[in-house]
């Protein structure tokens, strides 16, 4: 869990919640990373206490709420990603969890207006017009789905192939952190056309994992069947795509795939969170547990 700003670790969510409980009745919103932390402390109430689980991600979060079980005082609620496991039919259905509507947090809220709205803030209106009608007219949303299911294809061949496919990495460690898969100017053809080969060699050339050369791996992605978009298309491979393209045609005004996110989360507008399950699940969940308030009013 991420540790507080003078570096003393956060106590254990369900030990936490018994202590705020005692005062008077608080929730405690588990989240699975410090990026969706950034996120719901905008909307959470004030009387709700938000953990995120840092590297222990969505196993940590499910842990704490299994332990919090036990513990009658103890009132624990997760937004966790359903990352590949509702294209999978793997999908657990829990009381105290809120699954993302979309792929995870980012692929969610980028199916909200809230992509068109980043676009227009960045690149100009007639520069954009240029753009979509070399694109013989598909729009930057279209596009940028097209990019990012294929490498969330992959991702999710990788969880159907393991331990064939385990040389395949997306994320690497790095010191007490770990770096995620970010060369996603490789990964696309002239003029950000989407193209799942050089998705592969991309991913291949970061995983260091040549001899998976030899595999037909493009066309084993295409053969994993049909599924929407919003389900495959990972949150940071999309920022990603997106960052690569902003920073070739409007340079200097997003430096990162970090930076970009953040700029996502501002651009939310209530009434789209509102719109989503996610927000009307946990309504329903303030519902059944009364007096205890997960987020904050207009």
């Amino acid at each position: 869990m991420t540790a507080d700003p003078w570096g003393i670790p956060a106590p254990d969510p369900t030990t936490e919640s018994k202590f705020f409980n005692a005062a008077r009745k608080t929730v405690t919103l588990v989240v699975e990373s410090g990026v969706d932390r950034t996120f719901w402390q905008i909307y959470k109430h004030e009387h709700c206490l938000l953990r995120d689980m840092a590297q222990g991600g969505r196993k940590a979060a499910l842990l704490a709420l299994d332990s919090s079980k036990a513990q009658p005082d103890a009132v624990l609620v997760a937004v966790l990603d359903a990352d590949l496991d509702r294209v999978r039919g793997a999908l657990v259905a829990r009381d105290d969890v809120v699954w993302t509507d979309g792929h995870d947090l980012e692929t969610t809220l980028l199916g909200l207006p809230v992509l068109e709205k980043l676009v227009r803030q960045f690149v100009d209106a007639e520069k954009l017009k240029t753009y979509v009608v070399s694109w013989s007219g598909e729009t930057v949303r279209a596009r940028l789905f097209r990019h990012a299911e294929g490498m969330g294809r992959l991702r999710w061949l990788k969880v159907e192939r393991h331990p064939q496919l385990e040389a395949l990495e997306f994320k690497k460690p790095k010191a007490k952190d770990v770096k995620a898969f970010d060369d996603y100017d490789k990964a696309f053809d002239a003029n950000w056309t989407p193209s799942l080969s050089k998705v592969i060699d991309a991913v291949i050339a970061y995983s260091n994992a040549q001899r998976l050369k030899a595999r037909d791996l493009q066309g084993e992605c295409n053969g994993l069947g049909l599924f929407s978009q919003d389900q495959v298309c990972n949150g940071h491979d999309l920022v990603g795509f997106l960052q690569a393209w902003l920073a070739d045609i409007a340079k200097g005004t997003v430096k990162d795939v970090e930076t970009l996110t953040k700029f996502v989360f501002t651009a939310v507008e209530r009434a789209w969170i509102e719109s989503t399950r996610m927000w009307q699940e946990l309504r329903v969940w303030e519902d059944n547990y009364s007096g205890y308030r997960v987020l904050r009013d207009p």
